[in-house]
């Protein structure tokens, strides 16, 4: 078999979101996807919201012609939990005034036990209308059923039994074996009508894939060109699938492998292009059951033979993230098919929970228009490093790297030690000399070999007197205030002029309260220890605050975690909430801590706010690092009133680094965020992302992978490098030895 690695594209249209289907359901010739909560138009990037949301919680979700107009409507299941079971009601839905108006729902059966695994629309009798071809899996009785709608498909709809009690999923339906009447594959079995009619009893069981699990995915296409569809199934639940498609022949089915060794593949597609070639799509989940974990390398792959199956071309369209029940088609008018899908949500391995809605185009060129070539910086590094820094320490107009007690000159990237100093934490001109000093921590006195009980919050500046030779000067700036958390060191300070004439506030917090330090402009008042006050509750805030004017009064604001706080220009500030905050019990759905900035994301001029979410789990065994959103809150006009509406780009696993920036050069903003695995770093293989609008509103994302190897922790920062090109440095939490360089090449 010839190998062609092919390049394909990922857009991320919704952060957020199970199950997508595709369909015109509007009827206005423009294909829409449809999930839970809104649909999305791939062609205009348009979306909305749809009410009430659809039930697609389940596997077997499907779309079809249920009514006779014309048009697609959804179907899907609704779930109810009593008595210890499990009930299911198949219902069918439609728009009745436009997507965004309300959807009405209409019962096609009676609550049943046992879920609706797989669903297929077809006209399985041949009146020329269609029927709903239901396969139930595993509890209580795995059973395969016919629904048919009356003249009225509002009412309920009669049920035909083909089989009861035999698993198999992987379902399909077509006149296999050309007598004029329609067959359904489920599992690895094809079912045959009895002569009295496909809605009656006694449907005859013939094996289709002797050797394949029942638990598998299939479609139908004709491959040899006879006019009779033949079938292709894939092993499904199983980090060992085969995939082989199966011809009727002679009274008999003949089997044609096709390929071995796939991971949990659970999306199959197949069609024929315009030139006669057959194409078979397949996807391997990023995750799948029996204890697998994470699949890292999960591929995408498409199978092409222009010689009715003679040979074929296996092509893999993309690798590195998976996806579950994927579909093919062309969603954006423009002649080429298109991958639809979202990824597996199991429940199941270490990594739940997973969302979004992906699109998978192919397109020429590169992944992203800038190539990165990675280098270690340092490999030896003597402790991890709590914040990493891209500032000019020796005054040369080049970008250093400064992380910990160490500093990186450029563009050799030489180590030296910074002295009298645990952890670099900050950098600012603080004496108003054009030279920028840096702002650190000394290390505890503690006997210990371990790095993390060394951290403390005695604060520090130093100024460079001569960095190249060793020399600075040291001055304390105090100690945060203890308190009962269990923050050993200042949580990402922020400098900057708030406080009234423009003048220095340096905020920080140990692990007590959140501390303002009023920067003295008198030279010997700065070399002695700052005047603190208290600032604001820890419970609201975090010291990694982001200036900003966002009220567009000239006065920097801060945004700072879940909240911004308004600067009355007195040296005083009013919180205002931005999201509500994540708490276990009462608000699980609340954002919850980690890194943010503010860009203006939808080019109104106005400042957005762009963050992302640490979902690590220290306390549970084993420990775990869990997907999390990276979203942007788009500014309300009047911040003081609000509310941010929020849009997710994503959910990646625990992305706890973030940058922005111009990458490319073409004047648009790309989001830079890295995954952050402390307990896994190399076997999770946390990767470094970058996202790049796909259409002007930042409402879809091209993603693009810079690498897959490290853990990024308060990393993936930018940096300009020599030439003005940008580069991006990054770090880990458990790995003290590494400094990393993605430089342009």
């Amino acid at each position: 078999m010839y190998i062609d690695r092919g390049y394909w594209q990922l857009v991320v249209l919704d952060g957020e979101g199970r199950h997508a289907i595709p369909g015109d359901f509007d009827g206005d010739g423009r294909i829409e996807i449809v999930s839970e909560k809104r649909w999305y138009r791939p062609a205009t990037f348009e979306r909305g919201g749809i009410e009430p949301n659809l039930a697609l919680r389940c596997v077997g979700a499907t779309v079809g012609d249920v009514d006779g107009d014309g048009l697609p409507e959804v179907i899907g299941a609704v779930r109810r939990d009593a008595d210890g079971a499990q009930h299911f009601t198949l219902c069918w839905y439609k728009p009745e005034e436009g997507l965004s108006r309300p959807w009405r729902a209409h019962r096609i059966c009676e609550e049943r036990t046992g879920q609706p695994h797989d669903m297929v629309v077809a006209d399985v009798d041949g009146d020329g209308r269609n029927e709903l071809v239901v396969v139930r899996m595993y509890i209580p009785t795995p059973s395969v059923a016919i629904y048919k709608p009356g003249s009225d498909p509002t009412l309920p709809w009669s049920e035909t039994i083909v089989q009861a009690g035999t698993s198999g999923d992987g379902t399909t339906v077509g006149d296999f074996d050309g007598d004029g009447t329609a067959e359904i594959v489920a599992g690895p079995y094809c079912y045959h009508p009895p002569e009295t009619g496909p809605l009656a009893s006694g449907w005859l069981q013939e094996p289709l894939a002797p050797g394949f699990r029942e638990m598998g995915v299939a479609t139908r296409i004709d491959i040899t060109g006879t006019g009779t569809p033949d079938v292709v199934f894939s092993e499904s639940e199983y980090p060992d699938c085969r995939v082989a498609w199966f011809e009727y022949r002679d009274g008999a089915w003949i089997e044609h492998p096709l390929d071995e060794g796939l991971n949990f593949v659970h999306s199959l597609d197949a069609w024929r292009d315009t030139e006669g070639g057959v194409h078979i799509f397949l996807a391997e989940m990023n995750e799948g059951g029996w204890e697998a974990g994470l699949n890292n390398d999960a591929r995408l792959i498409e199978y092409i033979s222009t010689d009715r199956g003679l040979t074929w071309t296996r092509r893999v369209i993309y690798k590195g993230f998976g996806t579950f029940q994927a579909v093919a088609c062309d969603v954006d008018g423009d002649g080429a098919v298109e991958i639809i899908g979202t990824p597996a949500v199991t429940g199941q391995g270490m990594y739940p929970t997973k969302q979004g809605v992906y699109l998978w185009k192919s397109r020429r060129g590169s992944d992203f228009p800038v190539r990165y070539r990675h280098r270690f910086l340092d490999r030896s590094k003597g402790w991890t490093g709590t914040d990493l820094l891209a500032v000019d320490v020796d005054g040369d107009g080049l970008q250093d790297v400064v992380c910990a007690a160490w500093w990186y000159r450029a563009p050799a990237w030489e180590r030296r030690r910074i002295p009298d100093v645990y952890q670099i934490i900050n950098a600012c001109d603080l004496d108003g000399d054009g030279r920028m000093e840096l702002i650190g921590t000394r290390p505890k006195a503690v006997e210990t070999s371990e790095w993390y009980p060394r951290l403390s919050s005695d604060m520090v500046w130093l100024k460079p007197v001569d960095p190249l030779k060793g020399e600075w000067q040291v001055f304390d700036i105090g100690t945060a205030t203890p308190g009962g958390g269990s923050h050993r060191w200042p949580h990402g300070t922020t400098i900057a002029p708030v406080l009234p004439g423009g003048r220095l506030a340096f905020i920080a917090r140990g692990s007590g309260p959140l501390e303002l330090y009023e920067v003295p402009t008198d030279p010997e008042a700065l070399r002695r220890p700052w005047p603190k006050r208290f600032f604001a509750d820890p419970r609201d805030v975090d010291a990694r605050m982001v200036p900003v004017d966002l009220t567009g009064n000239g006065l920097l604001d801060l945004v700072a975690r879940w909240t911004w706080l308004e600067n009355l220009g007195d040296g005083t500030f009013r919180a205002h909430r931005i999201v509500e905050p994540h708490d276990e019990q009462t608000n699980p759905a609340g954002f919850r801590d980690g890194e943010h900035l503010v860009a203006d994301i939808n080019g109104d001029g106005l400042p957005d706010v762009v963050a992302c979410e640490e979902h690590v789990a220290w306390g549970e065994t084993p420990r775990r690092s869990y997907f999390a959103r990276l979203a942007w809150f788009e500014h309300p006009g009047d911040p003081t009133r609000g509310p941010w509406r929020m849009h997710a780009i994503d959910t990646i696993r625990s992305p706890h680094s973030l940058s922005i920036a111009d990458l490319d050069g073409d004047g648009e903003l790309e989001i830079i965020c890295g995954e952050h695995d402390p307990f896994k770093p190399y076997r999770a293989r946390p990767k470094l992302y970058v996202y790049k609008k796909a259409e002007p509103q930042g409402r879809a994302w091209t993603r693009h992978v810079i690498d897959d190897r490290f853990d990024h922790h308060v990393g993936a920062r930018v940096i300009t490098l020599a030439g003005g090109r940008l580069g991006i440095i990054s770090h880990g939490w458990m790995e003290p030895l590494y400094l990393h360089l993605w430089e342009p090449v």
